[in-house]
């Protein structure tokens, strides 16, 4: 589960968003849309651990227990456009590399 309280971003003078409360649960499923510009990619950065709020906080519960804020990667993943990727790497070594962070779910096994 990954909660807001008051959860809000700022970049320099502007707000991004501000004073969001939400709860998603986990295996819910849930749409994040508007214009460009409007702060998705930063909220949907925010929910992933990968940026702190300016305001408020972000927590995250998985198997009943609080997250630490530097756990959250084993929990959450992230995927969406404009993501870097090595480009030394191919795709089964990208994968290789990644599963050093988090493992894969039970019976997925990746080629050699």
């Amino acid at each position: 589960m990954v909660s807001l309280e008051k959860a809000s971003k700022r970049y320099r003078y502007e707000w991004i968003f501000k004073d969001i409360d939400y709860q998603l649960v986990t295996g819910g499923r849930y749409a994040v849309t508007g214009p460009n510009g409007s702060g998705k990619s930063t909220l949907m950065k925010l929910l992933s651990g990968h940026l702190s709020p300016t305001k408020g906080q972000v927590s995250f519960v998985a198997e009943g227990k609080k997250c630490a804020p530097d756990e959250v990667y084993r929990h959450v993943s992230y995927a969406a456009p404009y993501i870097e990727l090595i480009e030394e790497f191919t795709l089964v070594e990208a994968l290789h590399f990644h599963q050093k962070f988090k493992p894969l779910l039970p019976g997925l096994a990746l080629p050699m």
